[in-house]
């Protein structure tokens, strides 16, 4: 766990300041972060580690949680703490924190058509969840190095262990005789 202290608080982030440094002086478009001064960069940081806090970061190989309270942080996220926090340094207008995205979430459409007044084909449009935009919550470099621990891309015979032999050991509501209409012969 490391922290930042700002006007006599201590603020928890993922990396240190010094690892945000050392990270963007090897960026070639680190430089800002070099020409920024010393309040202004630590907000930005503890900005980003707010904004990844909320993002709901998991570990893909066993589903728990990384905030920046953790004791044990990735490389790849400390490091896209280092890229967010960048932006917010340059982002005065705070754009990229209140961002929602504008990309599209649909998956799939069709459209009406009608051919002489006789044959009608029906609309149908498929969608996938809310979608941040093109960049994502995050900008595509953040998006980048976060996308393996952002929620949902656990891996759960790695989670749940040894032990783990069905889905009906995950949801114990859940029985295949009456809801897929199969028998548990044909089950592994």
């Amino acid at each position: 766990m490391s922290q930042v202290s700002l006007g006599g608080v201590s603020y928890e982030v993922y990396s240190t300041e010094a690892e945000v440094k050392s990270y963007l002086a090897a960026a070639v478009h680190g430089t800002a972060w070099a020409a920024g001064d010393g309040t202004t960069k630590k907000r930005a940081h503890i900005s980003a580690a707010r904004m990844m806090d909320r993002a709901g970061l998991r570990d893909p190989a066993t589903g728990a949680a990384i905030t920046s309270a953790s004791a044990t942080v990735p490389q790849a996220v400390k490091d896209a703490e280092a890229e967010l926090a960048l932006v917010l340094l340059s982002d005065a207008t705070g754009a990229v924190q209140n961002s929602l995205g504008s990309g599209s979430n649909v998956k799939s459409e069709s459209k009406t058509e009608r051919v002489e007044g006789a044959i009608t084909v029906s609309s149908d449009t498929t969608y996938f969840v809310r979608t941040l935009g093109a960049a994502g919550r995050f900008p595509k470099i953040v998006q980048e190095l976060l996308g393996p621990y952002l929620g949902g891309n656990v891996d759960l015979a790695t989670a749940l262990g040894p032990t783990f032999t069905g889905l009906d050991e995950i949801d114990p509501l859940f029985v295949p005789e009456r809801d897929y209409g199969f028998t548990r012969e044909g089950l592994p």
